[in-house]
């Protein structure tokens, strides 16, 4: 699938910087390091491979997280935002994928603008969570992890205006953005 690359040492400090920046970000907030990375890391590198290495790491700083908060997981929320999401992940990793560099850059860089502008925002939903929203939600942020590896921003804000308690809605956020990744990859 990709070509070994070859990289400067310029490159890798600035990737190598980002990555650091994005997991000071993640461990501040518990999100947001994908968004922070994936403009400068498509920029960088082949934009499919950028969200790879992306979706990789996000995968990789959600496994030691699971084994403490597995029973205060919202399972049923956690299937139905899969339900969706699965269903629409290979459709973002396929869109990537056909997208020239240009445009992949740029659709990438306003799905991170969009995401950022609704948290800044504080997105609120205006009426109860159902079932059928969960799914809808499921399936944009599944597109979104495919395209971008920015799968949490629709997640988080429709949970964050939800009614869960903070441990279980920290619980259901680190098993649902480690089964997504770790599907995605």
């Amino acid at each position: 699938m990709f070509e070994l690359i070859s990289i400067g040492p310029l490159t890798f400090f600035t990737m190598l910087i980002v990555v650091m920046v994005g997991g000071f970000l993640r461990g501040l907030t518990g999100f947001g390091s994908a968004m922070l990375m994936a403009g400068p890391l498509a920029i960088l590198l082949e934009p499919a491979l950028a969200i790879t290495i992306i979706v990789f790491l996000e995968a990789l700083i959600s496994l030691p997280l699971l084994r403490g908060c597995y029973y205060h997981v919202n399972w049923p929320l956690v299937r139905r935002l899969l339900a969706g999401a699965i269903l629409t992940a290979p459709l973002g990793v396929w869109t990537v994928q056909i997208l020239t560099q240009e445009v992949a850059i740029r659709v990438i860089s306003v799905l991170v603008i969009i995401s950022a502008i609704a948290i800044a925002f504080g997105y609120q939903r205006k009426s109860p969570g159902s079932p059928s929203k969960e799914i809808a939600i499921g399936s944009v942020s599944g597109y979104s992890c495919g395209l971008a590896g920015i799968g949490g921003p629709p997640v988080v804000l429709y949970l964050l205006s939800g009614q869960l308690k903070p441990q279980e809605m920290r619980a259901t956020l680190i098993y649902y953005f480690a089964l997504i990744d770790l599907y995605v990859l």
